[in-house]
């Protein structure tokens, strides 16, 4: 009742405002939920007298948000809807000053949450230009200190603006990501699980929108630099392949940032790649024809008795396809922009001008490729297997495992005869990497098929039109001519005696 009363009589008495509005954040606070849900809408009432009260009240139905009782959040929630619709201004900044506000405890994936939904459902008259620019300017306050799934959370209401649909509102969003995530981490710690899920997860977020005009020139020289070089120590799979795959994906689409850089330091950056590609591909032994025969000869004396698995060489079983598809990915994608780092020609030609760092190289990566490509060709099975089994761990389906883990292989085949080749073609964007699902084309004009009426069988659909065959006429002896006579009778003309000719004789 004193709830309702203190709504009523708000507007009414101007100087007892502040001890008013005290008294309902007092009730707020009540342990009887039918209290706090009457003083939730009598806060949302007084504010369509006094709207100074708006972003307080916002600010304080943020912090009800959380809440056990499903019929409290959902009436905190409709106020919250509608204070953002009267006045979206006022409502976001007493959103804003909650998240930013120096509490351990608030509830920022709910906010996030709320805003996500609330946002895509305002009228384009109300929020327009000028609110969307304070949007970015919050969000970017907040993007400073976030969790993983706030991250998320944060870039899904980002790209649901307006000024998030165009070409450089999305370059925008991808620089925002990169200067986040260059801020939260400046030096990568591959023992770190906060630090490795901050690099993965904001590259995931800012692969979402790359496209031919919109490219992560920063994060990519930002990932060659800070992070390549410590890749090794990490120890979860899935972080290795998040960021492998992330670095694939920005080195589609490198941007300027990366190519305004000169040449030696492309080439330094580059450096650390190399090593990688290297470190992962398997050691070759000092006789790999040897050892290879002798493991065909092996497995094909074995009878049943013997184990697969003793069978299969170390440098096979620590084999991870999926890592060597995205550095070869990588390297040849960058090495399409610096032509000087990969020297593919044979120093036996004679050709002086040819660098020699760039030549040796090649020289190093080429006899582990080509025992990586014997090792395809004998235990192509095995390692389809093994590299299904890993794709296992992203929790996906069985079939979507194998086609994909085909894929990869089918990747590292044709990638590594470009290594084999003088002057081989280093544009690959034909290939698709093995995690993108290829686009559906559709082909037009395609009708669908008639829906029968319910009495009616698919037997007695009207079928289409079928071909007609028209006549034709004989050819040949059965033409009815001789030697390509046209008609049965054709007389003679009249000769001097004037008397007309016999017809053809039958």
């Amino acid at each position: 009742m004193s709830s309702q009363l203190i709504g009523r009589f708000f507007k009414r008495f101007k100087n007892l405002e502040e001890e008013s509005f005290n008294c309902l954040l007092d009730l707020c606070d009540d342990p009887d939920v039918a209290i706090r849900k009457q003083a939730v809408q009598d806060l949302q009432s007084i504010c369509k007298h006094e709207p100074a009260f708006t972003s307080r009240v916002a600010d304080v139905l943020v912090q009800m948000l959380v809440t056990d009782d499903h019929s409290e959040s959902h009436i905190v929630t409709l106020a919250l809807s509608g204070l953002l619709l009267a006045d979206p201004k006022s409502t976001l900044t007493g959103i804003f000053n909650q998240m930013l506000a120096d509490n351990s405890g608030s509830p920022r994936d709910h906010v996030l949450k709320f805003l996500a939904e609330s946002l895509k459902r305002l009228p384009k008259e109300t929020l327009d230009d000028q609110l969307e620019e304070f949007i970015l300017e919050q969000t970017n306050k907040v993007l400073l200190d976030v969790s993983e799934d706030e991250f998320i959370l944060l870039i899904t209401v980002l790209s649901s603006l307006k000024c998030m649909s165009t070409v450089p509102g999305r370059q925008k969003l991808v620089n925002m990501i990169t200067t986040q995530v260059v801020q939260a981490v400046p030096s990568f710690d591959p023992q770190d699980a906060s630090c490795l899920a901050q690099v993965r997860e904001s590259g995931r977020q800012a692969v979402r929108f790359l496209s031919k005009n919109v490219t992560a020139g920063a994060f990519l020289r930002y990932t060659l630099q800070k992070v390549i070089p410590f890749f090794e120590p990490i120890g979860s799979e899935l972080d290795r392949r998040g960021i492998l795959r992330v670095l694939t994906e920005f080195s589609m689409h490198p941007g300027d940032a990366f190519l305004s850089c000169s040449e030696a330091e492309r080439a330094q950056i580059l450096c650390p790649l190399h090593s990688l590609l290297l470190s992962s591909l398997p050691t070759v032994p000092e006789d790999p024809l040897l050892a290879l025969s002798s493991a065909v000869e092996t497995d094909s004396g074995s009878g049943k008795s013997q184990s697969t698995k003793n069978l299969i060489p170390d440098e096979v079983s620590n084999l991870n396809l999926l890592e060597i598809e995205c550095l070869l990915f990588s390297i040849v994608n960058l090495a399409k922009l610096l032509p000087s780092f990969l020297d593919f020609t044979d120093l036996s030609s004679g050709d002086s001008a040819s660098n020699s760092e760039a030549i040796s190289r090649v020289r190093c990566v080429r006899p582990k490729l080509q025992y990586l490509a014997r090792l395809l060709q004998l235990y192509r099975r095995n390692i389809l297997s093994a590299t299904e089994e890993l794709l296992k761990l992203e929790e996906i389906a069985q079939e979507s495992a194998a086609h994909e883990a085909k894929q990869a292989l089918s990747n590292v085949e044709v990638l590594v005869r470009l290594f084999f080749r003088n002057r081989p073609n280093l544009d690959i964007s034909a290939m698709m990497p093995s995690w993108k699902k290829m686009p559906v084309t559709v082909k037009p004009g395609e009708k669908r098929p008639p829906i029968p009426l319910a009495d009616q069988s698919m037997d007695t659909v009207k079928t289409g039109r079928t071909e007609r065959t028209f006549y034709r006429m004989p050819v040949g002896r059965w033409s009815g001519g001789r030697s390509g006579a046209r008609g049965g009778f054709r007389g003679r003309r009249f000769s001097d005696n004037s008397l007309p000719g016999r017809g053809r004789m039958y």
